[in-house]
């Protein structure tokens, strides 16, 4: 499979020796950032044998291909048509998803159950809270936590991907997945939060959350050009929302779901997104603990921005790093109120072009900073 041209933002980048991914520890810093470099497909074919485990892990431990009440060949066509459709609005993610494939010498089908899981199946995984500042001590930021179940914790990799046929993009990913969020060289910066609409959308024609996210942030560099391909790219899957914000200090939430998509602009100095719709325009499953966890999560962050004082990064990282109880931001598993841990924390200071890592729980980690 080899795509055709694009139209997208190119920055000019330098691929490594023989396409082989470096691997790069700062002094003191306890997550590894793996370096991969080339076209897209190269850079598939590294991550693709670099994690490889990761890959073939998941898709065993879940059980991708025994969703109930469907067959492995009526997976296959979902999968087939949602890499069909991807030719047409990113054909560089089929070359990297392809070279996925033969890097880790592995079926694409195999490679694309896995990356395309959100479409496929119901798994509540993910819990994360998003905070944007439009200005701060070091100018416009976006922090994540990533929370998940500890078992997960193992496929989460911090990552720095330099395309010769295309940006840069610092990000934390699941190993062996096309999909990123955090920062490209384009000054666009990107989280994300997970979110279970009432309605099923199985077997609508779209693309999953994964997808949209990646190509958002390889695409914009501002958020106006974010919420516009956000508008015109086919969505399916469970239900997300993205965190985006830009070098300039603009910021947004988008909202989707089967049927909707909902963009709420920051208007004042921050914005927020956890595991709900806030804009009230999209109904959820009638899951009572999670959605106490997402609405708790935002009143806290409502609660914490209510406070006098300045805006900068040590109080972003404050607020992440909080404990309040069952209900936190910075969450243990042993005690929060639906077994979810922070597994890793990014940092995207926009105009900068640098972002800054915790590696595990916030309140604990030493932070790492690198330049996008």
């Amino acid at each position: 499979m080899r795509a055709g041209g694009r139209d997208a933002r190119r920055c000019e980048v330098r691929a490594g020796p023989e396409g082989r991914p470096r691997h790069e520890r700062q002094e003191g810093a306890a997550v590894e950032l793996a370096v991969f470099e080339g076209t897209h497909h190269q850079v598939g074919e590294q991550l693709g044998a670099r994690y490889r485990e990761d890959i073939v892990g998941f898709t065993e431990r879940h059980g991708v291909w025994k969703r109930p009440g469907s067959s492995h060949q009526a997976i296959l066509r979902e999968c087939d048509r949602i890499f069909d459709l991807l030719s047409q609005f990113g054909p560089e993610l089929c070359e990297e998803l392809d070279g996925i494939a033969q890097g880790a010498d592995l079926p694409l089908e195999t490679v694309l159950g896995y990356n395309f899981h959100n479409a496929l199946w119901y798994a509540p995984l993910q819990q994360c809270t998003n905070l944007i500042f439009r200005a701060s001590d070091r100018g416009p930021l976006l922090i994540k936590n990533h929370d998940a179940t500890v078992a997960e914790k193992s496929v989460y990799r911090l990552q720095h991907r330099k395309y010769d046929d295309g940006c840069r993009i610092l990000c934390v990913s699941y190993g062996g997945t096309v999909w990123a969020q955090g920062m490209s060289s384009l000054g666009l910066a990107t989280g994300g939060s997970s979110v279970h609409p009432k309605e099923s959308n199985q077997y609508h024609v779209g693309l999953p959350d994964g997808l949209v996210g990646r190509l958002i942030l390889e695409r914009a560099a501002t958020t106006e050009e974010a919420i516009t391909l956000f508008e015109e790219l086919p969505y399916t899957g469970k239900g997300c929302n993205w965190a985006i914000a830009d070098s300039q200090g603009e910021g947004a939430i988008l909202e989707a779901s089967k049927d909707k998509q909902v963009t709420l602009r920051m208007n004042g100095e921050h914005t927020c997104c956890v595991n709900y719709y806030a804009s009230g325009q999209i109904e959820h499953q009638a899951e009572p603990k999670y959605l106490e966890s997402a609405r708790g999560r935002a009143a806290l962050l409502e609660r914490y921005l209510s406070e006098d004082g300045p805006y900068t990064v040590e109080r972003a990282q404050r607020i992440m790093s909080s404990h309040d109880g069952p209900i936190s931001l910075c969450r243990h598993g042993a005690v929060d109120s639906v077994g979810c841990d922070t597994v890793m924390t990014h940092l995207a200071l926009t105009a900068e072009g640098k972002m800054l890592f915790a590696d595990q729980w916030p309140c604990q980690a030493r932070w790492t900073e690198y330049t996008v």
